[in-house]
């Protein structure tokens, strides 16, 4: 590997950017060059400003989820969709009724440490909501990479340069294994989002490790930044949920109060 003698006055400036990155975003960086290369990707979403400023989203739209029921139609079930966020430690998901009978409109999440919808005053949360307020958590996480290229301040990661590659982040913090977020060569628009998780059913893991990935695409301008009108997530291989969306609201007056 060949190594460059550069001036101390370059790697100040450089290593004053990173700083400045981590502070604005909530992130960490171990490389000048991540945080390179985050500059570059969140310049081309609209700015380290613009995007650092916001502190809420409402994503609507519909949502395509595989049919887990044995014996069920169709194969995918259509609903409507609406995903909340309220930084850093708020996130609901909202379904209207879906194209099985059997799906009720109902809502989904956590606010800061408790879950939603809240529970009966009095009764303390099942022993396994600690283990999936983590992985919900961490969720968040990705979808703020995905969306923002911000790290949740409640979720906190760390980012490198992949090796072996110019525009692939190595994202670690967000769960047990490394993610991997693919930038585009030319537009610098977040890709993908690869990462692993260990499997479990009701009655707890079962050893076995699934590969997942959000991919984004169909990028518009809202208020000044771009998103994604479309989300998928893919398990083994195999889309599980489609979300295309119609509208993006960028920093509507939601509080703790909606997600209770």
């Amino acid at each position: 590997m060949r190594i460059r003698i550069v001036s101390t006055a370059f790697v100040v400036a450089v290593a004053l950017l990173s700083m400045a990155a981590d502070s604005d975003q909530g992130g960490k960086s171990d490389s000048l060059g991540a945080a390179a290369l985050l500059k570059t990707a969140r310049n081309a979403l609209g700015g380290e400003a613009k995007l650092a400023a916001v502190r809420s989203l409402i994503l609507k739209g519909e949502e395509k989820a595989r049919n887990q029921y044995p014996g069920g139609t169709p194969e995918w079930i259509v609903r409507p969709y609406e995903m909340h966020m309220l930084f850093p430690d708020h996130f609901v998901s909202v379904w209207g009724p879906g194209s099985l009978p059997i799906f009720k409109p109902t809502r989904s999440g956590f606010s800061g440490k408790d879950p939603v919808p809240a529970l009966v005053p009095g009764k303390a949360p099942a022993p396994a909501w600690q283990e999936s307020l983590e992985m919900q958590r961490a969720h968040l996480g990705r979808l703020m990479l995905i969306l923002l290229l911000r790290t949740n301040g409640a979720s906190p990661a760390t980012l490198r340069v992949a090796s072996g590659s110019e525009s692939t982040l190595e994202v670690l913090g967000l769960g047990p294994f490394p993610g991997y977020l693919e930038l585009d060569k030319v537009t610098h628009f977040p890709l993908h989002l690869r990462y692993q998780l260990k499997m479990r059913t009701a009655s707890g893991p079962t050893g076995e490790i699934s590969k997942n990935i959000i991919s984004a695409d169909d990028w518009r301008d809202v208020g000044g930044i771009k998103l994604p009108y479309h989300l998928t997530m893919t398990r083994d291989g195999q889309i599980q949920k489609d979300y295309r969306f119609r509208t993006i609201q960028v920093n509507p007056p939601l509080t703790a109060a909606d997600f209770r």
